[in-house]
């Protein structure tokens, strides 16, 4: 027989996550993933690139999570997270343009 966990709120669902917990860690991904790809996808015109910043974004989630001290919203949070892979990443494919485009040239 399958056990199934109930989760009563997010900050249960977090506190399991950072603990381990697969099926939190699930959980917290189907809930945040496709608002997550939509914030990718503003930064990233590419599909792909936006759905690997999404994927390495998520992975320093689950990573960081023991950081997430509960003040403002977790999905802001997340959010922010994600801008910075974004930005990561788009750096990564064109290191100069950013520079070009302040310079005017």
């Amino acid at each position: 027989m399958k056990v199934i966990t109930f989760f009563n709120s997010e900050k249960q669902l977090i506190k399991k996550a950072a603990q381990g917990n697969r099926e939190a860690q699930r959980k917290l991904y189907d809930t945040h993933a496709p608002k997550m790809l939509g914030v990718c996808r503003r930064y990233l015109n590419d599909v792909m690139q936006a759905e690997e910043a999404m994927c390495n974004g998520f992975l320093k989630v689950f990573k960081n999570l023991d950081r997430y001290r509960d003040e403002g919203s977790f999905e802001g949070w997340v959010r922010r997270i994600m801008v910075r892979e974004c930005i990561d990443q788009w750096w990564k494919k064109d290191p100069f343009r950013f520079k070009d485009e302040i310079n005017g040239e």
